[in-house]
């Protein structure tokens, strides 16, 4: 007999911060300089917030009225199974796709302890990768209230060195540091990986593509509502989990700006908050953060196996994907899925000992394939509202839909080409999963993958002609 595995407000709360969290905020401070003077930053901290209001404030509204599977199941809503499949199977790319980068990060941060994990092609650093793989995807499949609770004291954990910085940060502060260049007039060549314009415009712009994946992750509680002991448990997550990331994001991001100038900003190396911690207090401060980083990679890593797994479940129950995703051993967990997800990652994994190209394809397609994800929710949103006559719910879809649509609009050829690589093998999953049910493509739909194989066809032999 399965047992049943339900989920608190807190438990939520910290698969959301858990997830959110991972490696990026690290080295926040030095890619947020090189974008952008602490005045732009802080506009542009305002519109991604802005955004992430109307995101959580769109899931838990059709959460609420419409009850649909998870966070993809609005997609299905607008566009029917079709629109689910796609919203699913390209969040499904993204979650696993990013545990790939996580692993590396992981070695990278171990390695500061341990040198001889150092260096891309190191056979002991994918080795070690591929154990951990496999011993977070094992841990899942034991249960999602153990794996949550483990989520829990790893999230309270990292945490905490985060605060040390921001403590850190506090009390070293000078107004006048601040206020040297607020509005990034002064044109300092010297700041390296800066933009020729310094118009205020041209960096808010900049910050937005530093900003935009701190968020990645808000929509976990939306994603296990079913788990959750009551429906509105994953609302207040969802709300507080919100709130918690864009205080830590905004103090981690903007105190800096306070501390050195924005050119030692910008120059610092990654991880880049160990090394503002290493100016201001010395090298105690790097094997703070260090650790840190250990603690916060492992706790995203867990979150994110966790959630892909719960993807293709929940895609097979709802008839998109073949049946076979979506069992469930004796613990509640979807162990087939959890073994495919795995699988695909050891392969990866493994090819970053030829290259590193794969890593760059990972970490670019985790971070980029999660819009079109969230564009689905805000069409939903503005379709639900404007029949039911809600025009200021209207509103908050458009909220969510304008970043999404320039994020897509920013797009390079290869993160085009690296989901299109992806995505392409789950249509026939797809097929195959209709006819599993007894049910027909319909013309449409048909229409859609020949499009998609098509579209699929002439970028990839773009790539190679």
């Amino acid at each position: 007999m399965k047992k049943k595995q339900s989920l608190g407000k807190f438990d939520l709360t910290t698969i959301i911060v858990g997830s959110s969290i991972g490696t990026g905020i690290f080295g926040l401070g030095s890619d947020l300089a090189k974008a952008a003077a602490p005045g732009p930053a802080l506009i542009a901290w305002l519109i991604v917030g802005t955004g992430a209001v109307c995101l959580v404030a769109s899931l838990n509204n059709l959460g609420q009225k419409q009850s649909e599977s998870g966070i993809f199941g609005y997609a299905g809503k607008c566009f029917g199974p079709m629109g689910e499949f796609v919203s699913g199977w390209i969040y499904w790319i993204s979650g696993w796709m990013g545990n790939v980068a996580y692993a590396m990060m992981l070695m990278s941060a171990i390695g500061f302890f341990m040198p001889e994990l150092k260096g891309m092609g190191n056979f002991l650093k994918i080795f070690s990768s591929i154990l951990i793989l496999w011993f977070l995807s094992f841990l899942v499949s034991r249960g999602i209230k153990s794996a949550s609770f483990i989520n829990a004291i790893a999230t309270c954990a990292k945490v905490i060195p985060l605060i040390l910085f921001i403590v850190v940060m506090a009390v070293s502060f000078k107004a006048g540091i601040l206020t040297a260049d607020f509005w990034g007039k002064v044109n300092d060549s010297a700041i390296s990986g800066t933009y020729q314009s310094t118009s205020v415009f041209k960096q808010i712009s900049s910050s937005l593509m530093v900003m935009v994946w701190a968020f990645y992750g808000l929509e976990g509680a939306s994603l296990l509502s079913k788990r959750a002991e009551k429906p509105s448990d994953a609302r207040i997550a969802s709300i507080i989990g919100m709130i918690i990331l864009i205080v830590i994001y905004m103090l981690i991001s903007l105190l800096p700006y306070g501390v050195l100038s924005r050119h030692e900003l910008a120059s610092c190396p990654q991880p880049a908050m160990s090394y503002v911690m290493q100016k201001v207090v010395g090298p105690w401060g790097v094997i703070a953060i260090n650790s840190g980083i250990v603690i916060s990679t492992l706790s995203a890593w867990l979150a994110w196996t966790l959630l892909p797994g719960e993807t293709l479940m929940i895609l097979a129950k709802d008839e998109v994907l073949p049946k076979v995703f979506g069992k469930q051993n004796k613990h509640g967990a979807p162990e087939n899925a959890l073994i495919f997800g795995a699988i695909l990652q050891t392969f990866f994994l493994i090819s970053l000992y030829f290259t590193e190209d794969s890593y760059k394809y990972a970490y670019t397609i985790a971070t980029s394939a999660i819009f079109i994800v969230y564009l689905f929710v805000g069409l939903d949103q503005i379709k639900y509202s404007y029949e039911h006559e809600k025009y200021g719910n209207l509103l908050i879809g458009i909220g969510v839909i304008v970043p999404q649509i320039w994020a897509l609009l920013m797009f390079r050829y290869w993160q085009a080409l690296g989901l299109f690589v992806l995505y392409l093998p789950g249509l026939a999953l797809y097929a195959y999963a209709r006819k599993e049910c007894g049910k027909r493509l319909e013309i449409k739909e048909k229409v859609v993958i020949v499009l998609s194989v098509l579209a699929g066809i002439e970028i990839i032999s773009m790539a190679f002609f």
